[in-house]
């Protein structure tokens, strides 16, 4: 199956509109030029095409399968992820003191989407590793630093993280896996954990999980969680591999999509010789983990758009060689453009809001100033439930629109679209639900801190907007958009009075006040963008350069015409006080 994506758009989003060549100035980044993140880019595309793409069709259809107590892998993903590692893209914004290639955030997000849209199946054991990395990275020892990170980059271990188990779910302050100390600085583990990504398996030498657990003795609920390395294989200080760690795969989930990403149950300890190393501080695992989960959201909320973007060209490519009643190409009658054009607006603004919230993160890591920094993170903590939530809902979406621009075709595996929805839909389901990203949003990231950070990032949208509505083409855009954020700010005042008024407004209101947010942000970056094309269009190079940026103008006005009406609906559901879905009548 061919990899399709707009590159052009990445680019123009990345480099033109964000402006993330600007990003050498800050002294991290001292040395590094826009050409350089170009240079990436264009080589993790070749990659993705040329070898992560064949392995789309071939995972969907074999799956993983488990063999003699291990995941065992279709043919060629093991070859892929070694070549993949070696090329430097396990960990492209890690720090290269150990094997990292220490770019900003925002061309790793980007090389994410390339991985993700090419198989999303084999993006997993790539995104789950770099997490880890970058968590130990955050919070490990020097010593654990170096043992782990390198052998994790350079493709020879793989890694995982271990929330979940069967009788906590989401609740993870209920886990039951506990560790008991050695008396050598070793723990012994045990304890289930379900729903684990990249379980054991045979692609690398090695598994390195990272574990959720409870010192004996301390404190119940998340306060009392800490973190622990769990490798598959025991690791001597040399690296060298020694006797199997007892952690032994008990099965894996058989999945409507990511067929080939093996979701493992995983029992620790069932002989007594699990042995785990403690991460950081005893009783600090949450606040450690949270660093993996907030970044393993968003990657879930780019699947989004890595699946949409290639499911919208492909329909796109059919549209345009399909006829009907005749010789008509069905891309020319008006219903079938509307539903293109939807397409094309979420991918284009889902695209633009994972970039900014990278963007952002860039920021808040590197930036020299700390009132910068934390200026940022505090962006990047709205942005990324949105990103998640809003990300794969819209994203699922627009691959719906796709299957329905192929009609009957689409539904078949003929055609490619059906194993993008599919693949799709867990997104909104896994890392938190999209339910819960929409209670973290409104409670913690607005009700918690009084709207302070919300409030802040509000003003940041209003300032932006402000500048397009010096161009008069766009400024009508610009307007309803101003309008469309001063009717959410009402919504957010009355749902901080109503949280005061009734118990169950907060988780009633969440989905609507994130979904609201969603479409206010998303409008604002593709009006945004559609200033900087208007900026350049006269002095286009070509013609399919200047149709090019016409396209970005033309893609916020649907937005803000055909899409962005959807928050009034959901901020209409926020003020009419509504608790129906209350009542006694399920």
């Amino acid at each position: 199956m061919e990899y399709k994506v707009d590159f052009e758009d990445i680019q123009f989003t990345l480099f033109d509109f964000l402006k993330i060549g600007e990003l050498k100035n800050l002294p991290y980044f001292e040395g590094q030029s826009q050409e350089m993140y170009l240079s990436v880019l264009e080589e993790a595309l070749k990659f993705a095409k040329k070898e992560i793409a064949p392995l789309n069709e071939k995972g969907d259809r074999i799956g993983a399968q488990v063999k003699d107590g291990k995941v065992v892998m279709p043919e060629g993903f093991k070859e892929v992820l070694a070549n993949f590692a070696a090329n430097g893209f396990m960990g492209v914004d890690l720090d290269p003191a150990y094997g990292g290639m220490g770019l900003p955030a925002s061309i790793n997000i980007a090389v994410s989407e390339f991985v993700m849209g090419a198989c999303a199946s084999f993006a997993f054991f790539h995104l789950l590793t770099r997490g880890d990395c970058a968590l130990l990275q955050a919070f490990a020892s020097e010593e654990q630093k170096k043992l782990y990170i390198p052998n994790m980059l350079n493709g020879r271990w793989n890694g995982t993280m271990c929330l979940t188990e069967p009788q906590a779910g989401s609740a993870v302050g209920d886990l039951t896996t506990v560790a008991k100390p050695n008396g050598d600085g070793t723990y012994q583990i045990h304890g289930t954990k379900i729903f684990i990504t990249c379980g054991n398996h045979d692609l690398t030498e090695n598994v390195i999980h990272l574990v959720l657990a409870r010192v004996e003795g301390d404190a119940p609920g998340t306060k009392g969680i800490s973190l622990f390395i769990v490798p598959e294989k025991r690791v001597s200080p040399d690296g060298s591999l020694g006797e199997d760690n007892d952690v032994k795969l008990v099965s894996i989930e058989h999945k409507m999509g990511i067929k080939a990403s093996p979701t493992c149950l995983l029992q620790f300890g069932d002989n007594g010789k699990c042995q785990g190393y403690l991460v950081g501080e005893q009783s600090r695992g949450m606040v450690y983990m949270f660093q993996l989960m907030n970044e393993a959201r968003v990657a879930v909320g780019q699947q989004g758009v890595a699946l949409a973007g290639p499911a919208y060209e492909y329909a796109l490519g059919y549209a345009k060689e399909r006829t009907q009643g005749g010789k008509t190409l069905i891309v020319n009658y008006p219903d079938v453009r509307r539903m293109l054009m939807t397409q094309k607006a979420y991918v284009e603004a889902l695209r633009a809001l994972v970039f900014e919230g990278a963007s952002c993160v860039d920021y808040a890591w590197h930036h020299s100033e700390e009132a910068v920094r934390e200026e940022y993170e505090a962006y990047a903590g709205i942005l990324t439930p949105v990103v998640k939530a809003f990300g794969s809902d819209m994203g699922f979406r627009s691959t719906e629109l796709a299957i329905q621009t192929y009609g009957g075709y689409g539904f078949i595996q003929d055609y490619p679209v059906e194993q993008y929805m599919r693949d799709l839909k867990i997104a909104s389901l896994y890392e938190g639900t999209n339910g819960i990203q929409a209670m973290d949003l409104i409670g913690r990231k607005f009700l918690r801190d009084g709207g302070k950070n919300l409030t802040l990032y509000g003003k940041r949208l209003s300032t932006q907007l402000q500048e397009v509505l010096e161009e008069d083409s766009l400024k009508p855009l610009a307007q309803k958009i101003l309008n469309h954020l001063q009717s959410f700010q009402k919504a957010a005042e009355a749902v901080a009075a109503q949280a005061m008024e009734n118990q169950h407004s907060i988780g009633l209101n969440a989905t609507p006040f994130l979904r609201a947010l969603g479409d206010i942000v998303c409008a604002q970056l593709l009006v945004r963008r559609a200033k900087v094309a208007l900026e350049q269009i006269d002095s286009a190079p070509t013609e399919e350069r200047k149709k090019f940026l016409q396209s970005k103008i033309e893609v916020a006005r649907f937005y803000v015409e055909q899409l962005l009406p959807e928050a009034d609906l959901n901020i209409a559901r926020i003020l009419s006080k509504d608790t129906s879905a209350m009542a006694d009548v399920l």
